[in-house]
């Protein structure tokens, strides 16, 4: 992608996550772009975690939301937890 001044990356990639990314100043000689909220981002280094991190985390809380489940289950009567099963 080609990124000019005042460009605004939520309009160019259509992703939510980059709402308040409107470039402000590249600098090739140092190698940053730098956006008008503060971020700069460097050139071969990453504002998101890798993938695999992020898949990681979301099975993480899958399994925590999945634990508070059964907790709140248990804690109810017999009758409640045999229409469950």
């Amino acid at each position: 992608m080609v990124l000019h001044q005042g460009d605004d990356l939520k309009q160019k990639t259509g992703r939510p996550e980059h709402d308040g990314f409107v470039v402000e100043n590249i600098d090739l000689g140092a190698g940053y772009v730098e956006f008008r909220n503060g971020e700069r981002l460097y050139l071969l280094a990453g504002m998101a975690p890798s993938r695999p991190a992020v898949f990681r985390e979301q099975i993480r809380q899958t399994i925590l939301r999945h634990m508070r489940w059964q907790a709140e289950v248990a804690s109810h009567d017999e009758g409640a937890f045999a229409l469950l099963h």
